[in-house]
């Protein structure tokens, strides 16, 4: 209920926040619109966190309702967090949603922007971003996808759909300090993180086939599938990221009407992964976690001149393991073993070894996937066990090769 909801709770609201400063972020009289407020704690309460001592207060629909409790139900550092919500079991028509007040990144140099490029919001969407500081290159662009698809995967896992993925509604603020995964690239994400916002139209996932009923979204990020009133699954958000990826590498949409063709600007594989993006239905990624995967595959390799120049050749485009191998035998060790040595024995001992130490030391195996919380810890209070590792598997294929091929070194 318009401007009721925040009245109906006020008393409530009054002993934690401070009512006097409390910001109408959408005025509007259109019956269309809940109201959303920026409130400020008050100080006796904000002590602990005085630098955080803002919060968004969202009137809720009926609809809207259940969809913020299951967020607020479900944390992830990618997502907006909803602290809880307030309703009124009598009445079903009154609910407040409150959640953090995301901060523009502190270490961003705004002072160096041109007049028309500042940015004067407390907070700093991805569409600000690039207006203001220009397109992010092909590693940061899949870096932010890859936090952005973190986030979906527990809507996803929670049968929901967030049905409006658009610049917009993607906030950066300060990068999280625990944050170390793809260290290892230059880039904007090891300033700031991304953190995805706005479910007002998020609903639960319908399957194939299912016929909506009305078209919601930001239509230059759409998927047509939507658009067409026909499959309300979530692969909707899918085609968005899609777009989104585009939008990060060329300041457009992929539907604007001169929008470059993205094969110009990127890898084969980045181009890949935006093509299974925005492809049609049938085709495109069936789920956040394919999408994961061709986005580390991607990212597995080090961002060097000699794999840069290397990954241009047919069998290391995508890196995947299989194709990287029987590649490195194509390009070297097949034409050396026809002219040097007719029984190829000893070259294909040497080339095994050979791709092995390559494969483990060139591709960055024990970043990508670092899940486990034990493992992490022992990485970081020993620096050099991921080099340890390494070595040791080498050492144990190059074991495995001797005895199998020199039975009588046993």
């Amino acid at each position: 209920m318009l401007g009721k909801t925040i009245k109906h709770f006020k008393d409530e609201l009054s002993l934690y926040f401070d009512f006097d400063f409390l910001d109408c972020l959408n005025n509007t009289n259109s019956a269309k619109f809940y109201h959303t407020y920026l409130a400020e704690i008050k100080n006796e309460y904000s002590n602990l966190a005085p630098d955080k001592s803002s919060v968004i207060i969202k009137e809720l629909s009926k609809e809207q309702l259940p969809v913020y409790k299951t967020i607020s139900e479900n944390w992830n550092p990618h997502l907006e967090t909803v602290f809880g919500i307030i309703s009124d079991n009598d009445n079903p028509n009154y609910a407040l949603s409150i959640s953090e007040f995301i901060d523009k990144p502190s270490s961003l140099d705004y002072a160096s922007l041109p007049k028309d490029k500042k940015i004067t919001t407390r907070f700093l969407t991805l569409e600000q971003y690039i207006n203001s500081f220009g397109c992010l290159s092909e590693k940061e662009s899949l870096i932010l996808i890859h936090q952005l698809c973190d986030a979906l995967a527990v809507l996803h896992k929670n049968h929901m759909i967030h049905g409006d993925i658009s610049p917009k509604n993607v906030l950066l603020t300060d990068k999280f300090n625990w944050d170390n995964e793809f260290k290892i690239f230059n880039g904007i994400h090891n300033q700031v993180s991304v953190k995805l916002i706005d479910f007002d139209i998020s609903r639960n996932i319908q399957y194939a086939n299912h016929t909506v009923t009305h078209a919601v979204g930001t239509l230059n990020y759409a998927a047509p599938d939507i658009l067409n009133f026909t499959n309300a699954t979530d692969r909707i958000d899918i085609y968005s990221l899609g777009c989104l990826l585009y939008f990060m590498l060329t300041g457009c949409s992929p539907k604007d009407r001169n929008a470059p063709p993205l094969s110009k600007i990127c890898s084969y594989t980045a181009n890949h992964i935006f093509n299974t993006c925005t492809a049609s239905y049938e085709i495109r990624y069936h789920n956040i976690h394919q999408l994961v995967k061709d986005i580390e595959k991607e990212l597995s390799y080090p961002d060097k001149l000699f794999f840069n120049i290397i990954r241009k050749f047919p069998g290391f485009q995508t890196n995947y393991p299989p194709k990287n191998m029987l590649a490195f035998h194509l390009y070297a060790f097949v034409p050396i073993s026809l002219i040097f040595d007719h029984s190829g024995t000893k070259t294909y001992i040497f080339s095994a070894i050979f791709v092995a130490v390559i494969y483990l030391f060139g591709c960055n195996l024990f970043y990508i996937g670092d899940r486990i919380p034990r493992y992490k810890y022992l990485c970081s209070i020993i620096p050099g066990l991921r080099y340890i590792i390494k070595i040791s598997l080498i050492l144990l294929i190059m074991l495995i090769i001797s005895a199998i091929m020199f039975p009588q070194l046993r």
